[in-house]
């Protein structure tokens, strides 16, 4: 499959806007190093001997993924029938 850059993330209190933390990383960090999806956790696996425990952590969904573009569904029938090939192929639900 397809690798992707995943941030795990174990909120203080109330929950800060991915939006705001991506927008934070992006200045700051090269676009390569910059989290494609961010998934927030209660508390972050560890094994019995106190190391994060990488095999219990979650696999990202779809809504985990954030992009700067929003959603536009298809606006004729030839671009619904290109995005159900894509989705398809991509394995996703929407493109």
């Amino acid at each position: 499959g397809t690798k992707h850059l995943v941030a795990y993330v174990v909120w203080e209190g109330a929950s800060a806007a991915v939006s705001a933390v991506r927008a934070s990383l992006k200045a700051s960090l090269p676009s390569y190093m910059v989290p494609s999806a961010y998934v927030s956790l209660s508390d972050i696996p560890v094994t019995t001997v106190g190391k994060i425990d990488y095999r219990a952590l979650p696999a990202p969904t779809d809504d985990d993924f954030h992009t700067s573009e929003s959603f536009v569904a298809a606006r004729t029938d030839v671009e619904a029938s290109l995005c159900e090939v894509w989705c398809s192929v991509l394995q996703r639900e929407r493109v």
